[in-house]
């Protein structure tokens, strides 16, 4: 087949093109397929001036009736989904900031608890503790969490439970991830009821250790835990070992918990992205960079402390505050 370009000497139209001037195909007209240029990627039919005629009112507008037709039926459509989206991005906005100003309200409340439950033995032991979190996305201003799970240094669990949220009812995106439904949490104990166990293991924590810790403690946060200790971040630390010690060139290229559990050869135990099993693992990997001797600080109490020195400390604590009533605030149990 031939193009356009082969008949320049030739005054070839399509049918559209003689129509904007006026004229009408002839009913008996065959016209010639000819790509449109040398690209031949179009082709159309073309006509001759003797195939035409001067097109009366009528022949036009029944030509450009169903163009015009078509042309309204997209604009039509565009005009549609704007509207969607519009519709899409005001509902988006209204909901951001329906939960936004529900985060604050129930943060508010939790954080006047947190006060009140920080009230412990100022001369309690101090202990490491390794915390993973699912929740229902990734910002600590709109999202709540789905499950809270912390262990010692010794792997004994702290407490593993889930949540139920204040105010969200689903949460799809990251229920694919964590596996966490509504029906699962529905009967979960509210944060504030298990606040009091929460604020009691912190308050006694001298190290947090966790896989992109500053993500779950921001979570906590909103709950009004203080985050006044050591923090260490395994994620963080693994990249700059990786980078150091293996390859140069991942330029210290941030790596999953399930990546980095992998080149230790960790063996799992449970599912990964279960918050219990994500912080068994992140306690594996946090050793095998101590036995790497990547950590140079001693910053952390030995994970199993004898038990003539923790009666020592006991009775330690118990003499001074015999001596010092000042410091007498009671004893305070916490139970879920």
């Amino acid at each position: 087949m031939k193009t356009r370009t082969d008949f320049l000497g030739e005054d070839l139209r399509t049918a559209l093109q003689w129509a904007k001037m006026g004229k009408i195909v002839n009913s008996d007209a065959k016209g010639i397929e000819l790509w449109s240029n040398g690209y031949r990627q179009h082709s159309f039919i073309y006509y001759g001036a003797d195939e035409v005629h001067i097109g009366s009112a009528e022949e036009l507008q029944a030509f450009f009736k169903p163009i015009r037709d078509h042309q309204r039926k997209l604009r039509q459509t565009r005009l549609l989904k704007q509207q969607q989206e519009d519709k899409k991005l005001y509902d988006e906005n209204i909901r951001y900031v329906r939960q936004t100003t529900a985060n604050k309200v129930a943060n508010t409340i939790l954080s006047s608890l947190a006060t009140q439950y920080y009230a412990t033995d100022p001369h309690s032991a101090r202990r490491g503790i390794v915390i993973d979190t699912e929740t229902t996305g990734l910002s600590s201003k709109v999202d709540e969490i789905l499950k809270l799970s912390i262990i010692d240094l010794d792997g004994n669990i702290l407490i593993d439970t889930l949540v139920r949220p204040y105010y969200h009812d689903s949460w799809p995106e990251a229920q694919r991830i964590n596996s966490i439904s509504p029906e699962m949490v529905a009967s979960a104990p509210y944060p504030h009821e298990i606040l009091p166990r929460v604020v009691q293991i912190f308050s006694e924590c001298s190290v947090c250790i966790g896989y992109s810790t500053y993500f779950d403690l921001d979570f906590l946060e909103n709950w009004g835990i203080d985050t006044n200790f050591k923090i260490i971040d395994v994620m963080d630390d693994f990249a700059n070992y990786y980078t150091d010690y293996v390859d140069s060139y991942n330029d210290g290229r941030y790596c999953k918990l399930t990546e980095c559990a992998s080149f230790w050869n960790f063996d799992w135990t449970g599912r990964a992205h279960d918050s219990l099993a994500d912080a068994q693992a992140t306690l594996f990997c946090y050793r095998k960079l101590c036995e790497a001797g990547y950590y140079p600080y001693s910053h952390v109490e030995p994970a199993r402390m004898s038990d003539q020195l923790a009666a020592a400390q006991q009775q330690a604590a118990a003499d001074t505050l015999h001596e010092n009533r000042a410091f007498d605030r009671g004893d305070e149990h916490f139970t879920l």
